[in-house]
């Protein structure tokens, strides 16, 4: 079975307006043969060395294109082979062209068909010391969620080694400061030396068994702490950042630009909302 992997065009424009630029693409390996054919004509070269790659460079089925970062009429692809990190740059390719070999997920809308605006929240309960937040301590607060949610789910499910960090839920955030959780997933540090966790596991609220769904709506209207780790395509910087856009989100409130964000005077330990 061949995994999808995500490309995630991100217009690098500062500052973000959180109006959703940037677009989320899912790449195949058929997608990589149509970069491999455009390479010469979209001039794809690496960034440092100005080489252009063979058509083998694109085969390598180690090799994982990560971000596409549309800046002017240059386009900077990000691809990880195996332990290495590379930089290449292009022409900008055409829309037509980007549809056409790429799945496009998340464009330029903030909606879905049948739903009116909403901004998509990432959200995490942190369950452990978080790799790169190593001075937060107050995950001991969510013993709770641990012990009566997550616990029971890793027994029905086949997670690679590592400790459990984080439990990550995903939410639909309308106009109207109406909520919609969507997904949950868990975040395990792999190895002391690695400088973050990472998602090892995301699925729809729904395929949860009725009984840990039960658990999730209990464990939700409990005073939790819990912080923001993504908006649309935008991620805070520091934990302090964080906690600011979930103190606003409680509250119900409109999202500004993160330069107009207000500094947080304690943590978000609360409900969710």
């Amino acid at each position: 079975m061949i995994a999808f992997l995500l490309l995630w065009g991100q217009v690098c424009d500062l500052p973000y307006t959180l109006r959703h630029q940037d677009s989320l693409w899912e790449a195949t390996p058929s997608s990589f043969r149509a970069l491999a054919r455009a390479r010469k004509r979209l001039h794809f070269r690496e960034v440092r060395s100005e080489f252009t790659p063979s058509r083998a460079f694109f085969s390598d089925s180690a090799l994982l294109l990560l971000r596409l970062c549309l800046q002017g009429e240059v386009a900077y692809w990000y691809i990880q082979k195996g332990t290495d990190s590379l930089l290449f740059c292009s022409k900008k390719p055409s829309a037509r062209w980007l549809r056409k070999h790429f799945l496009c997920v998340r464009g330029p809308r903030t909606w879905e068909k049948g739903f009116p605006p909403y901004k998509r929240i990432e959200v995490v309960i942190p369950l452990g010391s978080r790799p790169q937040v190593r001075e937060d301590t107050l995950w001991r607060q969510n013993f709770a969620w641990a012990e009566s949610l997550v616990l029971p789910w890793t027994l029905s499910e086949k997670l690679p080694p590592g400790r459990i960090s984080a439990l990550s839920l995903q939410a639909r955030y309308f106009a109207d400061g109406k909520v919609q959780y969507t997904h949950i997933g868990l975040l395990i540090h792999q190895a002391p030396d690695l400088a973050f966790d990472q998602k090892v596991i995301e699925k729809p609220l729904h395929r949860l068994p009725k009984d840990l769904q039960k658990r999730f709506l209990e464990l939700k209207n409990a005073s939790r702490y819990a912080y923001i780790v993504r908006i649309q395509d935008y991620y805070p910087e520091t934990l302090a950042e964080a906690w600011g856009w979930m103190h606003l989100w409680r509250a119900r409130q409109p999202l500004p630009l993160p330069v107009q964000l207000p500094s947080p005077s304690e943590p978000p330990v609360g409900t969710l909302p």
